[in-house]
């Protein structure tokens, strides 16, 4: 289901009651990003693997917004990491 305009910026509903890592306050987008970003690959992988990864990492931040995308997320970093 398409979600409404007036609330695209609104954390999905499964996160909206989550703590952050250490527990000590609600989880934020941020979180997310704070988890895959040090995740980098070496500047010696091919230019088209490294943006596919990106674009893994990316869905996986805007899981924030639309849960699915985590799945979305770790499909595409399965499929190249099978060698597709």
């Amino acid at each position: 289901m398409l979600k409404p305009i007036s609330s695209i910026l609104d954390a999905d509903m499964r996160f909206r009651n989550l703590a952050d890592p250490s527990g000590t306050r609600s989880m934020s987008v941020a979180d997310l990003h704070a988890m895959i970003e040090p995740i980098q690959l070496s500047d010696t992988v091919p230019e088209e693997t490294r943006r596919e990864f990106d674009t893994a990492r990316n869905a996986f931040v805007y899981a924030w917004f639309v849960y699915e995308f985590a799945t979305l997320a770790e499909l595409a970093g399965y499929t190249r990491s099978a060698g597709g």
